[in-house]
Parts: C-alpha cells; structure tokens; sequence
C-alpha cells in the first residue's frame, strides 16, 4: 500500500509535529497565517502560542 505523507481527516497528528510546531509559533517575532479560514483545529488553536507571548 502507498500512503500519502499527510494527515488525513480523522487521524490523529504526531505528537512531536505539535510540540515542535508550538516551540516554534512561540519563539517567532513576527506570524503570517494564509490560505486557512481559521476554522480547523488544532491549526487554528496554535495562533494562541504566538498571541500569549506577545502579551505576557
């Protein structure tokens, strides 16, 4: 079986991405976000990363 490299609906994402991901949006001095409604978790959910260091 050939399986494409992306998640797929209903599948849970790899942890490690995550904490990597959130690693990253926090350490970032400037965010861009395109090409998303902002609507699909847990992608939208990581812009919180970046909001609370910039308002602590």
């Amino acid at each position: 079986m050939i399986r494409p490299d992306v998640v797929l609906y209903g599948e849970a994402l790899d942890p490690e991405v995550m904490e990597d991901a959130v690693a990253v949006i926090g350490a970032a001095d400037v965010l861009i976000v395109g090409g998303t409604s902002l609507n699909v978790y847990p992608a939208a959910g990581m812009l919180r990363f970046f909001a609370a260091r910039r308002w602590c």
